[in-house]
C-alpha cells in the first residue's frame, strides 16, 4: 500500500474532504505520506507534463465537474 500511495515529485494531489477539489503538484524537495482525504493522481510524464495536468484540473470546467461529482 505504501508503494502504491506514496506521493512522488510530479504527482498530483486532490483534496477529497473539507474544501473539495483543491489541486497541488507534489514538489521535488518534500517527502510525506498521505491521509484518506487526499486523492493521489500518478502522471505518466512520458505522455503528459505534471504542470499541464495540474492546470487542467484547476480549470473552471474541471473544478465544476469535481464539485458536481461530490
Amino acid at each position: 500500500m505504501i508503494k502504491k500511495c506514496f506521493p512522488q515529485p510530479g504527482d498530483i494531489l486532490i483534496s477529497c474532504s473539507g474544501t473539495i477539489g483543491r489541486i497541488c503538484e507534489v514538489p521535488y524537495n518534500l517527502r510525506f505520506g498521505l491521509v484518506r482525504s487526499v486523492a493521489l493522481v500518478k502522471i505518466n510524464t512520458n505522455k503528459c507534463l505534471s504542470r499541464y495536468a495540474e492546470w487542467i484540473l484547476r480549470s473552471e470546467i474541471m473544478q465544476s465537474q469535481i464539485l458536481n461529482s461530490q
